[in-house]
């Protein structure tokens, strides 16, 4: 998997734990529900059953929980390193 793709799994993932809905997610993400259930299922396969899915949603583990509790502030340190090197001028450019 390429880091990208690892990266938007993941994002992928903390969306659906937060909606608990893949049409939701899908919407929110502008990508289709078989997107979203194939990176689920990425992951789940690489980590374990992070979702119970049912006729009301989808629902968190107790490793799902774990996961996002473990995962959250990572995306978010990735995200402000992203920004932070985005917006700062390029060796190149001093």
């Amino acid at each position: 998997m390429r880091n990208l793709d690892t990266i938007e799994t993941l994002e992928t993932f903390v969306v659906l734990a937060r909606l608990n809905s893949v049409g939701k997610t899908a919407e929110q993400l502008h990508i289709s529900k078989a997107s979203v259930s194939r990176r689920i299922s990425s992951l789940e396969t690489s980590i374990g059953k992070l979702f119970i899915r049912n006729q009301n949603g989808s629902e968190l583990t107790p490793l799902g929980c774990l996961f996002l509790e473990k995962i959250q502030p990572l995306l978010e340190r990735f995200h402000k390193l992203s920004c932070l090197l985005y917006t700062s001028p390029s060796p190149r450019d001093a």
